[in-house]
């Protein structure tokens, strides 16, 4: 059965969570910064109790993990270190990062190599039920992460395909995402947008079909967990429980 969470980019996140009994995946650690603050990660270990499924949001503001200058790179192995960290001071073991890419920058011929090597050290200090999930954001295609993924070949590494970047960021339609990376997608970001700018709407506001996606998500992507990451959380959690998608 797959595992549904609510992001919290709707602000009722925790509440639905409780009410429907779902994962919560954390954002406020989005900012470095909080990582560092004792008595704000504490409050959220607490106020995460009784909740079963939990994920975080790693940082990525300036963060480039696929960096080629070495100071850089180290700037982001110790802040990703800092939130696996905090990842289990806060009772999770499930953290999404993003991969990092910028097109024009980094060709795939430097940002393949340089992400599997980073990904790689990275997992090397972390515990065996760990699971780290790389998002796409500006990525232009799949091909680069499957190619990472596949290189890491590590079963802690899985991808998280946000599907509003893959329509705004993309000419690839998200379908064909899906096909090109398969089984490694096991997080999902769900929501909808007009292709022209990431908007974060219910599932049926936007340009993409949902019952295709989700469709081809159950054909490709069985066991990927799904994180409903609408500013309505709410009206989208409604629309999956009338297609049958969630009870």
């Amino acid at each position: 059965m797959r595992r549904f969470f609510v992001s919290e980019i709707d602000e009722h996140a925790e509440a639905l969570a409780r009410e429907r009994a779902l994962g919560l995946e954390l954002i406020c650690f989005c900012d470095a910064r909080r990582l560092e603050d004792g008595d704000f990660v504490r409050a959220q270990a607490a106020r995460l109790e009784g909740l079963t499924g939990r994920a975080m949001h790693a940082p990525y503001f300036e963060l480039s993990p696929c960096a080629i200058d070495p100071l850089i790179r180290a700037v982001a192995m110790y802040r990703m270190r800092q939130a696996a960290q905090v990842c289990a001071q806060i009772g999770a073991r499930r953290m999404i990062v993003h991969s990092g890419y910028a097109p024009q920058v980094y060709f795939p011929e430097w940002f393949v190599p340089k992400s599997i090597e980073f990904w790689r050290e990275l997992l090397d200090g972390l515990p065996g039920d760990f699971e780290l999930m790389v998002e796409n954001v500006l990525d232009v295609g799949p091909e680069p992460m499957r190619a990472v993924c596949d290189g890491v070949d590590d079963p802690r590494l899985g991808v998280c395909l946000d599907v509003g970047h893959a329509n705004v960021y993309s000419n690839v339609p998200v379908e064909a995402w899906i096909g090109a990376l398969g089984a490694r997608i096991r997080h999902v970001h769900l929501h909808n947008n007009s292709g022209e700018r990431d908007e974060h709407a219910c599932l049926h506001a936007g340009s993409m079909d949902m019952r295709r996606v989700l469709e081809k998500l159950d054909a490709c992507a069985p066991e990927a967990a799904i994180s409903i990451e609408s500013v309505d959380a709410a009206a989208c959690l409604c629309e999956l429980s009338d297609g049958g998608y969630l009870r």
